[in-house]
């Protein structure tokens, strides 16, 4: 057996574990754990905080809507949003930033996030999650239970603080 098919041999096997070790932190994360509750009320206190009602973080599309203004950085076409938008300027990076710093502090990496909000209390949230075969989504629902508008089969786990799970799978 020469060097290379050794090396070759090595490489192969650390990816293999490389990959079944991914699929193990995946398979054993709890989505859905009390802290978790905690740190999603924190991340949208966050967006009501700084009167943000739309965040988007997809790679072709990155917005943001506030009382302030909306900003995007593709044509509302793209964006899938109204022809209110203006390029990101110092004050629509900034409250970007603020977001995304929060999102990371909530440990999740959102595609979007909706809120709804009257006389200053948050009374409607969906966090859209980027996943791996699956369309998945943390609901805040502090008014009602919430029931999934889904047609298909869907998860919905309650969690605590008004926080559900919901996953509608492939």
């Amino acid at each position: 057996m020469s060097i290379w098919s050794r090396v070759e041999s090595v490489f192969i096997f650390l990816a293999a574990l490389w990959v079944l070790i991914a699929f193990g932190v995946w398979v054993t994360a709890d989505s859905t754990n009390p802290k978790m509750s905690q740190r999603l009320t924190a991340l949208v206190a966050t967006m009501n905080e700084h009167r943000i009602s739309h965040y988007q973080n997809q790679h072709w599309c990155t917005r943001i809507d506030s009382e302030s203004g909306n900003y995007a950085d593709q044509p509302s076409s793209t964006c899938g949003s109204d022809d209110g938008n203006k390029p990101f300027d110092a004050h629509g990076a900034r409250l970007f930033s603020v977001v995304s710093d929060a999102a990371e502090e909530a440990q999740i990496a959102p595609i979007r996030i909706d809120i709804r909000s009257e006389h200053g209390r948050v009374t409607f949230a969906t966090i859209s999650l980027s996943c791996f075969l699956c369309y998945a989504s943390y609901i805040y629902s502090p008014q009602k239970p919430y029931v999934t508008q889904e047609r298909k089969p869907t998860d919905v786990i309650n969690m605590t603080g008004d926080w559900y799970y919901e996953n509608t799978g492939i």
